[in-house]
């Protein structure tokens, strides 16, 4: 949503906001990328890392592990 609060504010040609808009421009493409980020890399990169710790734990065996640990 600050994205689509800022595309007004990048998209004006009033000549008193000529000197905002290149922040506005620089802090809607930094939310937009951090997003992305927080959307797409960060569980892929806990994917990439849930592989090579070498969880080979069978289904069984975690929900015997959950039983155990909650009873």
């Amino acid at each position: 949503t600050t994205f689509i609060g800022l595309v007004p504010l990048m998209a004006t040609a009033n000549p008193a906001t000529f000197f905002i808009i290149p922040m506005a421009i620089s802090l809607a493409f930094g939310v937009l990328f951090a997003t992305v980020i927080t959307l797409f890399l960060v569980p892929c990169l806990y994917l990439i890392l849930h592989d090579f710790t070498g969880h080979t734990d069978s289904k069984e065996e975690r929900a015997l592990a959950y039983q155990h640990q909650f009873n």
